[in-house]
């Protein structure tokens, strides 16, 4: 490695980071296009794939991820990229589709999400900062996320407009989906394969970036990894800004939200015990904190409004890239 200066690097760890992240994401999209059609070859009902499936295996990506980090003694990115997440499906998708237009909601069938959102966020918070998590909390945690989804599932069913809006949002990815099963049980196993290279490619990668620029490892994980597994989500729900589809785009950064703190926090935390309460000061300080606050301005913005308004949307935008640059400030 002698004849390759620091600068050089640098800029293979960046791109392993970066290849990473593609192969993952890629990855979480072919084990869902497989796992669907495989779903719908065994009879499962389409608005069950959706709450099953499709919620969980959108939060693959960052699961696996999360799981490697946390294994090779890496909490702060694991946590950072959840933390950071959850930030940025707020302000930074949030945002830009308010912009690109208003984004209207149903207030009064998002108040259990609303009420699940809050609580979620307060008592992960509350963990991260007070307490290791073990695998004792994070079984239950997940336990707990089944509770939910089995909950949501029965109460979609018994409300036709939001059932009728997961089984079209289903319907687009069963079209993605391939209709052979040999074929889908393939795309299955690659996917799976894709996930393991990818979580382990950015990780690496994240790791040897942040130890040669000299910055906290959450910073890459509260950025980097944030942004990156958030890019998927803005471009279909960009798309369904488009298409007027307002209230499937907040319900989309909900339970995304909702699934990162549980699933993946939780998910991370049965695999092996891990805490932040000594290692990432300004994460406790600074970064929880803010995510809380994010997370009650959402909230509060839809109930006052009924809608992200386009104003707010650009204070949004603008506020994640003030953020992003104190981050970048914090890191000189």
């Amino acid at each position: 490695m002698e004849f390759l200066s620091q600068f050089d690097v640098i800029i293979l760890s960046l791109a392993t980071l970066i290849l990473g992240m593609v192969i993952l994401v890629k990855g979480g999209d072919l084990t869902i296009d497989g796992a669907v059609e495989i779903a719908h070859h065994y009879g499962m009902p389409p608005l069950l794939v959706g709450f099953t499936i499709v919620a969980f295996g959108t939060s693959l990506p960052e699961l696996i991820a999360s799981i490697n980090a946390n294994i090779n003694g890496m909490p702060g990115i694991a946590v950072g990229g959840m933390v950071g997440s959850n930030i940025s499906n707020i302000l930074f998708v949030g945002g830009v589709c308010a912009i690109i237009a208003p984004l209207a909601a149903n207030i009064s069938a998002l108040r259990n999400d609303f009420v699940g959102l809050a609580l979620v966020t307060l008592a992960w918070s509350w963990i991260l900062i007070t307490m290791p998590v073990t695998p004792i909390i994070g079984v239950a945690t997940i336990l707990l996320l089944i509770a939910y989804v089995v909950f949501q599932y029965y109460s979609a069913s018994k409300n036709p407009e939001r059932a009728e809006a997961i089984i079209e949002a289903e319907h687009e990815l069963e079209e993605q989906a391939p209709k052979s099963h040999k074929k889908a049980l393939i795309m299955l196993l690659f996917g799976l394969i894709g996930l393991a290279v990818g979580a382990e490619l950015l990780i690496r990668g994240a790791v040897t970036t942040a130890r040669i620029i000299g910055i906290r490892e959450s910073v890459i994980g509260l950025t980097i990894v944030a942004i990156g597994t958030s890019l998927p989500e803005l471009t279909t729900c960009a798309i369904a800004a488009m298409k007027k589809q307002g209230e499937m785009i907040i319900g989309n950064i909900i339970g995304s939200n909702i699934f990162n703190l549980m699933m993946v926090l939780g998910g991370i935390g049965m695999i092996k015990s891990y805490s932040i309460t000594d290692t990432e000061p300004t994460m406790i300080a600074q970064d929880i904190p803010l995510m809380i606050g994010i997370t009650a301005m959402f909230i509060i913005t839809l109930l006052v409004f009924k809608k992200l308004p386009r104003f707010v949307g650009v204070l949004y935008a603008g506020g994640y890239l003030a953020y992003i640059m104190l981050l970048a400030y914090q890191s000189l």
